[in-house]
Formats: structure tokens, sequence, C-alpha cells
């Protein structure tokens, strides 16, 4: 049995809105999925959207997604630098 760690063609995390339905749920990656959900224009919060994360890779079921022991802390407490190509903004952009 060959072990892959890193999963250079996925990501670790996959969210998939709740709503979906696979067509074929004996092979979920038979048919693309939405992953993206686009909000234009907003004028109130969107709490309510609902996604599905699903793990990818653990199968023998050792992740921890709940387990914030590791987490490293990336609150930064000072000036932020930004340098960009262009410094020129017009009104819209």
């Amino acid at each position: 049995m060959r072990v892959d760690s890193h999963f250079t063609n996925n990501s670790s995390w996959r969210f998939i809105d709740k709503k979906f339905r696979f067509p074929n749920t004996s092979n979920p990656f038979a048919t693309n999925f939405p992953e993206v959900v686009n909000r234009n224009n907003l004028t109130d919060d969107e709490l309510a959207a609902d996604f599905v994360a699903v793990k990818i890779g653990d199968v023998n079921g050792s992740a921890r997604p709940n387990n914030f022991t590791s987490i490293d802390d990336r609150s930064y407490h000072g000036d932020f630098t930004i340098i960009a190509d262009n410094p020129y903004l017009h009104k819209g952009d």
C-alpha cells in the first residue's frame, strides 16, 4: 500500500454547498461540484450560508478538525506595509 501524505493535486479541505445533491452518490467525483459562492452587492449579512466541509485524505479517521491546540497565532499588532506595483488608484477601483 502506498501512502501519499502530500496530496499535491488537492487541498486539505473541500467545501460544498449543503443544498447540492450529487448525481452519482456512489462516485461523487464523477461530476464537478460547486465550491465557490459569489455574493455581489451585499446589503445584509450572509450568516445563513450553509456548507459541508470534507476532510481530504483522512482514510483512517485520525484528523481532528476541532483540535485547536496546535493553531498558530496569526495576530499582528503593529504597522503593516503593503507594496503594490501601481500605487495610483482611481475612483471605482
